[in-house]
């Protein structure tokens, strides 16, 4: 998570604009959306169970370390909006499963 925010960091001017989206974990708790069934940190390398072949390698990153890497790498956070799955149990219980993120660059 942090190559990749320092990355865009090196590459936007002063004042760039970065868009993100976040998953904010909950899509990774269950494997049928209805049982808290998955231990964190979702990390298919460090435990082999976790991984599924139809979506591939997939990694849980909690919204702090998310934001903080935002932070540390000179990115002030101009405005955020919450954001749901397009069908399943969480969007019928209108439960949040992503964080969409703008953010500019200050060098």
């Amino acid at each position: 998570m942090k190559p990749v925010i320092k990355e865009c960091a090196r590459v936007l001017k002063d004042k760039g604009t970065l868009l993100i989206g976040f998953d904010i974990g909950t899509n990774f708790l269950s494997s049928d959306q209805h049982h808290i069934d998955t231990r964190f940190p979702y990390d298919p390398i460090a435990n082999p169970e976790q991984y599924n072949e139809e979506d591939g390698y997939q990694f849980s990153h909690t919204v702090g370390e998310q934001l903080s890497a935002l932070l540390r790498s000179s990115f002030e956070i101009a405005d955020l909006f919450d954001d749901y799955n397009s069908s399943g149990r969480l969007k019928e219980l209108q439960i949040p499963s992503f964080l969409a993120v703008k953010a500019v660059l200050h060098k």
